[in-house]
This record gives C-alpha cells, structure tokens and sequence, in this order.
C-alpha cells in the first residue's frame, strides 16, 4: 500500500520531552551512558551509530536545590518513564518539587509535557507561564509556549479554522525569533524552527536547524526525531526508518513520537504488520496519542476492520471532538457497518467545520440517495459539491443531476421516455443520462467518493530532548517488537467513504536535566 487515501490520517509526530532535572543554573549530575556502535545505511552521510543506554542507578544531588525537591523530581520521572507513564502520580510529583523549590525550571518543564502528552495544550502553556513569572525572561519556557502554538495551529487545521491556525503559527515563529536574536543556541527554539520548516515543506531550512542543534546535543532526541521526519518525507525510507529505531528509540525508548513515525516509515515500505506494532506500541505508552490512533484507524479501515477502526476514531474525537478527519474516518467506518444515518451524522458534523470540502457533500448525497431515500436530501448535497468542485460535464454525479430533479418533480417517478431516433436507439440510456453511479446490490453499501489528504506530522511537547542527564530508571528498557504480529486480513476491496492521511500533531520525548 502507498498511501492510506481517504480512509484515514496517517500523521507524524515530533519529538519533546522533558525530563531534565537542575535550577536556573545547576542540575543533577550522572555518570555518563556507555555506548556501542553498529554500521549505519550507506545512503546516510552522518554518523548513524546504534547506542545502547546503560541508565545510572546512582545520582548526586546539585547544591541550590532543596534535596527533597529533587527527589520529588526523581519520583515524576519515574512515573512518566513508566509503561504506561503514570501522569497523574507525575503531576502530583512535580508539583511538590515546585513547591519546594519555586525556581526549579525542570520541575515546571516535565509538568507542562505531561499536560502536552495528554492533549491538554492550554494547561501546558499555563505552567510555562508560570515557570516564566518564577524566572523572569527565561528563553526555554517562552520557545515551550511557542511550540505549544503550533501544536495548536496543527489542531485548529484539523479543525477547519484555517485563519486561527494560521494566527498560532505566526505567533510562534515571532517567539521563536524572537529568542534566536538573544541566543542563536538556544536549543528549544532551533528545533522548534526546525519542525516550523518542515511543515511548511521547506526540507532544507529545517535540516539546517536540526543539524545546528545535533552538533550541540548529538543525542538530542526532538532534533532526531525531526531528522527522521525529513527523510521520510524526502522518501529516504530506510535511513529514516534507521534513525527513528536505531537512534531516538535507542536514546528514549519511550518515545510516543519516535515510535508512531517509525509506524508510518513501515507502512510507507509496505511493511503492514510492523506499522501496527509500532502504532499501538505508541498507544501503550500514551493512550491520548491521538497520531497513533489515527494511524493504526487508518489501516484497519483500509483493511475493512469497520469496529475497529470505529473504536480508534471514536478514542480520538473523545479527546478532539471536532477533529475532521477523525469524523470522516469514523463516518466511513459506521457506513461499512451499514449504519447509513450514522455516517452521514459523522460527515455533516464533518462538513460544518469544513464546509469547503466538496467530496463530503458528494459522499453525503450518494448515501441520501442510494441507501435513506431521501432524495431532497441527495440532490441538494449534489448540487453543493457541483457548486463548490465545479466538475467537467462528464462528471457521474454532475450527469445524473438533472435525472434525479425530473424524478423528484414527478413525484418520484420518471417520466415516459421519447420514442427514440431509429439512429439513436443503441444509446438511449445515455441520452437519458443514466449511470451506474449510485447503484447497489441489495443488502450492500457502496463505497462513497474518496479524497487524498497529504499524511501529516504530529509534534512532541516541548522540551530540550537532551536525555543525557535524565534521571529515569533501568524501568524505560525498550520494550521488544513481536515479530510474530498478526498480519490484517487480505484487503478485498476499498472500504467504504475512508478519511485520508492526516499529520501527527505533537506529542512527546524526555526531559532532560539542563545546564
């Protein structure tokens, strides 16, 4: 398979995670990791070493920083490095290391991803907030807020709000240059601009970013997950399925985002079962991941797993109600169920946030025409998508437009047909202007008019990605891949109405003690 056209949101995630631990000006100290290196793809120009991360079971306490509030800090790392994390205990957690030592920047920083990780944005941004009023003009939590803005410009795209999407994206971008200007080093505000770059389709400016933050931090993983994105998007597949297993997983094994594109990079190298693995691998680690769930949806859809894809979509508008494509996907599911009045429910909440979507009035009128015989219903969602597609004349649904408002004007019935021309007697049908379109067998849905949307990233909360000094315990060992994974049943055709590809929006990576 190459693409999961209009069936689901493929997406990709961007990495940020924020486990660091340290004040304003010092941090915890660790003995350092012990690494072991493996030939890397011959395409790759870098150094693509495979390291293997020994945790240090051992840390020393920093001066500055009240020793209890440290070890509260240890405890919210261990909870977040669990598996599943245990946000609520992290939280709490952090909490009290804030408490007791109100500068304690990593403190606030691992609190706002929680909240990041959790589809909880706007909380997020109030604890960088905070983190700013207890240490005035600090650059990292002001680049954290301005990520957190593209996290919801992504999520107001997906809503339809093209113009608020656009103001959050400015926004950052006047944060992020903002903080450049006074430190062209900063860490958080180099890969934020990296992934600002690459969704705008400018490859070779995020690259130039990441590599400035990678020849800072080598094992920074938000600049590596983000390396990893350009290759796929390049199409460099195995160099990207490389650095995101080799190289982020290598580094934090509990990367939701590095795992959920190392799903996609499969998928895109045809390798289904091995995409699902990494999909729900990325969910047990968040079950708020909203890109995994919409991958992993996707394929089943594709698959004609209607339930299943069902349940993922519905997971996912649980936590972004008016996520279209989640809409249009769960939608295309509950019609492959042979639930017609509930999917086009789905697909009008669809087109009332995006009501510029032409194929969604076409689907909605093949389902009013074909399966609920309401044909008012069906002509005028049919005369919406030839207003809004504009489609040649040849068009099945423009074609059959006029034949529907005759039937409708007779009382549903057709009127007698002219006796036709002798010379026109082979092709009365088509004089008539009758097409297959729309018919089924009996008992049997048809699959509605599919779109293509473009697969998208999705974003990691904002945080260093530096794991060098993190405290967490030998419990992140990285978990192995079940070969033996269940290949989905052999596609027998195309599933009814399916939502297209959409990008991960953000999600996370580990925090890490900083300088």
């Amino acid at each position: 398979m190459k693409t999961l056209g209009a069936r689901g949101a493929i997406v990709f995630l961007m990495g940020a995670v924020a486990v660091s631990c340290g004040g304003s000006t010092s941090q915890v100290k660790e003995t350092g990791p012990v690494v072991t290196k493996q030939k890397a793809p011959a395409e790759e120009e870098e150094d693509l070493t495979e390291r293997k991360v020994v945790v240090p079971k051992k840390i020393e306490f920093v001066e500055g920083i009240d020793k209890e509030a440290q070890k509260a800090f240890k405890r919210g790392v261990i909870a977040v490095s669990a598996t599943p994390p245990d946000y609520v205990a992290a939280r709490t957690e952090f909490e009290k290391a804030i408490a007791l030592d109100k500068a304690f920047l990593e403190a606030y920083f691992n609190l706002g991803m929680t909240y990041e990780r959790t589809e909880q944005p706007e909380k997020a941004i109030e604890v960088y907030e905070r983190a700013i009023r207890a240490n005035p003009g600090n650059l990292d939590a002001e680049a954290y807020i301005g990520k957190v803005y593209l996290s919801l410009s992504h999520r107001a795209k997906q809503s339809g709000n093209a113009d608020k999407a656009r103001k959050l994206e400015n926004d950052a971008k006047k944060i992020f240059d903002e903080i450049i200007i006074k430190d062209p080093d900063n860490v958080t505000a180099n890969n934020a601009l990296a992934l600002y770059w690459l969704f705008r389709g400018k490859r070779d400016m995020a690259e130039d970013f990441v590599k400035k933050v990678l020849m800072m931090k080598p094992r920074n993983v938000v600049a590596l997950n983000t390396r990893g994105l350009i290759n796929l998007m390049a199409g460099k597949l195995r160099i990207a399925r490389w650095v995101f297993e080799e190289k982020a997983l290598k580094e934090d094994p509990n990367s939701t985002e590095a795992w959920t594109n190392l799903g996609l990079t499969y998928f895109k190298m045809g390798k289904t079962p091995e995409a699902v693995t990494s999909f729900e691998k990325a969910i047990e680690l968040n079950r708020d991941n909203v890109p995994a769930r919409m991958n992993v949806a996707a394929i089943y859809l594709d698959y004609l797993h209607y339930e299943a894809a069902l349940k993922e979509y519905n997971a996912v508008l649980k936590l972004v109600p008016n996520n279209v494509e989640a809409l249009i996907g769960s939608g295309s599911s509950l019609l492959g169920m042979h639930k017609p009045k509930e999917a086009v429910e789905r697909w009008e909440k669809a087109i009332k946030l995006a009501p510029n979507r032409a194929v969604l009035y076409a689907r909605t009128g093949k389902v009013y025409e074909t399966l609920l015989n309401e044909m008012d219903k069906a002509i005028a969602a049919y005369e919406k998508y030839v207003a809004l597609a504009n489609p040649p004349a040849n068009d099945p649904i423009k074609a059959k437009l006029p034949v529907l408002k005759q039937i409708q004007a007779q009382g549903g019935m057709m009127a007698p047909e002219p006796e036709p021309e002798p010379e026109a007697e082979d092709g009365a049908a088509e004089a008539a202007g009758e097409t297959d379109e729309g018919k089924t067998e009996q008992g049997k849905t048809t699959p509605a008019v599919q779109e293509k949307t473009e697969p998208q990233p999705a974003v990691e909360p904002g945080t260093s990605g530096d794991k060098k000094d993190q405290t967490k315990t030998d419990q992140t060992q990285q978990d192995k891949k079940h070969e033996d994974k269940a290949q989905p049943a052999k596609k027998e055709g195309t599933a009814a109405g399916k939502a297209a590809p959409a990008p991960a929006p953000e999600k996370e990576e580990k925090t890490t003690p900083k300088g």
